[in-house]
C-alpha cells in the first residue's frame, strides 16, 4: 500500500498481494482441526468458529442444573442430611464449572461432557450410596438428586453426541478433499 493514499493500492501491489495470498494453502491454516473461512483470493478471514449449537445449548442447561444443585441444599433445607448437602454442593460446583467451559468451547473439550455424564449417574445413585434415601431423611434431597441427575445425564449425553457427530462429519469432509501436490 502506498503511504499517504488511504485505501488505494497500485495495480502491481494488488497482483503481488494476490500472488502471496494464493501461496498459502488451507492445510497450513488449519488450527485445532478447523478449516478457516477464506476470501475468494485466498486471504484468510478468520477461523471457522461455528461450534455445534446443540452441544453449547445442552451444556448451558447443564450449567443451570449444576448451579441449582449448589443452591438447592440452602433453598430446600437439607437439615437432616449433611452428606446430601455436601454432595450436592461439591458435585453441583464441578458440574457447573465443566458445563460452562463446554458452553463456550464445545469442540475443544468434548470429554467434559463425559465427565458430567458420570457425575449425573452418580447423582442418581448417591441417595442409596450415601444413605440419605431412608424415609426419615430429607425426601427433598432424594427427589432433587434424582431429577437433577436425570437432567444432567440427558443434557451431557446430548452435548457429547452432538460434538462427536460434528467431529466425525468434519473428519469425513477432510477425507473427501483431494490432496494437492506441494
Amino acid at each position: 500500500m502506498v503511504f499517504g493514499s488511504p485505501g488505494r493500492t497500485r495495480p502491481d501491489e494488488q497482483t503481488s498481494a494476490r500472488r502471496e495470498a494464493a501461496e498459502i494453502t488451507p492445510r497450513e491454516l488449519r488450527l485445532y482441526g478447523y478449516t478457516p473461512l477464506v476470501y475468494p483470493y485466498g486471504a484468510p478471514l478468520a477461523l471457522d468458529t461455528r461450534e455445534p449449537l446443540g452441544a453449547a445449548t445442552a451444556s448451558g442447561l447443564t450449567f443451570l442444573a449444576g448451579l441449582w444443585l449448589v443452591l438447592a441444599p440452602f433453598a430446600l433445607g437439607y437439615d437432616t442430611a449433611p452428606q446430601a448437602r455436601w454432595n450436592d454442593v461439591v458435585i453441583g460446583g464441578v458440574i457447573a464449572v465443566l458445563a460452562i467451559v463446554r458452553t463456550f468451547a464445545p469442540m475443544r473439550v468434548a470429554w467434559f461432557s463425559i465427565v458430567n455424564l458420570a457425575l449425573g449417574i452418580w447423582l442418581v445413585i448417591a441417595p442409596l450410596t450415601l444413605g440419605y434415601s431412608r424415609p426419615e431423611a430429607t425426601p427433598e434431597a432424594v427427589i432433587n438428586d434424582l431429577v437433577v441427575g436425570a437432567v444432567v445425564v440427558a443434557m451431557a449425553s446430548l452435548s457429547a453426541a452432538s460434538t462427536y457427530r460434528r467431529r466425525e462429519d468434519e473428519a469425513g469432509e477432510r477425507e473427501e478433499e483431494p490432496d494437492e501436490p506441494r
